[in-house]
């Protein structure tokens, strides 16, 4: 959902191989058709061009990328986990049309292709066995800006201590809602069927050191006009305690406040943008128009402009705050949440008919 359709046709014009063949499918802006595709794949094989390996593996799985004037690296564990396991919870809802799309990539292509990224709060003991028994590099790609991902295998001997410090932790989806949800509709929908009883995870920590960053999603708000929009702000500042000093958690762009009303949360019960949907998004009328925004550029630029929007610049959601509200059955509104790095597809990947069970 990341790749344009520019972005699309160029990945196809570069290689006859490339793996948005079987994710996106052949026809840019249009309904993939994934008919065959698994059949492809297997020749691939055959072929040589996807390497097959001769052994169950896990992988380390590595980001460096550039935020905040900082280079920052993010580690991860490559494997695969059950589907219905209760210890997996979701954090965002999910889009019945995106699953219908990815149901039928997964169904003719009878592969893992992207991966799901779980996060957990493991104490940093995950990133010390990373680090410590990281084996020979497999895959690497460097990016224009800097940004470089590479998979690297994890020394067999560190496969007993991976499960020990994972077996008895809660995982959240941090990337991939989706995707999971595809992957367990389609194991329930061929039941005996061992091989898609699993999908493909990549596990990272929530250990600040773990290079895994949880970045905001704003939000945009236009009104037929500019009292409206004043007003519903006004109503939304009033939720909220004024910020004294240090970094608010909101930050309210209006007409008749270009230049923001600094805004602190502090109600531990529920998550910020939880409350923030709940008590004001949730109850817009038909005549606002709500967007969710990485970058406010436009949104400002526009209440400057003094035209009826209204910008709400957030904070990013944190880590105890993510887990607490997974931990209490809760989800988030859509698109509350953008983790960083994105990991790439083709690099590492699962064939189900080809997969050799431990």
């Amino acid at each position: 959902d990341l790749v344009r359709p520019e972005e699309h046709r160029l990945l196809l014009e570069r290689s006859p191989h490339n793996v948005i063949r079987f994710t996106l499918g052949e026809r840019p802006g249009e309904i993939g058709s994934f008919e065959g595709a698994a059949s492809v794949l297997a020749d691939y094989v055959r072929e040589g061009i996807i390497g097959l390996e001769s052994a169950p593996k896990l992988y380390v799985y590595m980001v460096r990328y550039r935020m905040g004037g900082e280079v920052r690296e993010f580690r991860g564990l490559v494997g695969t986990v059950d589907v219905e396991s209760p210890a997996i919870r979701a954090h965002e809802k999910t889009v019945a049309k995106v699953e219908d799309d990815r149901l039928r990539a997964l169904s003719g292509t009878r592969a893992n292709l992207g991966l799901i990224l779980l996060a957990c709060e493991d104490g940093g003991r995950l990133l010390g066995i990373l680090d410590r028994a990281r084996g020979a590099e497999r895959a690497q790609i460097d990016l224009p800006d800097g940004e470089a991902h590479a998979v690297f295998e994890l020394r067999e001997e560190a496969y007993q201590e991976t499960n020990g410090v994972l077996e008895d932790l809660d995982f959240v989806i941090a990337d991939g809602h989706h995707r999971f949800r595809t992957a367990r509709k389609y194991a329930q929908s061929i039941p005996g069927d061992a091989a898609s009883r699993r999908c493909l995870v990549v596990v990272g920590s929530l250990a600040p050191a773990s290079g895994l960053s949880i970045l905001p999603t704003h939000r945009a708000v236009s009104f037929p006009d500019r009292e409206a929009a004043r007003r519903w702000a006004e109503r939304v500042a009033a939720g909220f305690e004024r910020a004294a000093g240090g970094k608010p958690d909101l930050t309210l762009f209006f007409p008749g406040e270009e230049n923001g009303v600094a805004l602190r949360y502090s109600r531990e019960e529920e998550s910020l943008v939880g409350y923030l949907h709940r008590e004001f998004l949730d109850r817009l009328g038909k005549e606002a128009r709500l967007e969710p925004v990485h970058d406010l550029s436009e949104a400002l630029e526009a209440v400057g402009k003094g035209e009826p929007v209204v910008a709400l610049k957030l904070r990013a959601v944190r880590p105890g705050e993510l887990m607490r509200t997974v931990r209490e059955g809760d989800v988030f509104p859509p698109k509350s949440t953008y983790f960083y790095p994105k990991l790439y597809s083709g690099l590492v990947m699962r064939l189900l008919d080809l997969d050799r069970p431990a």
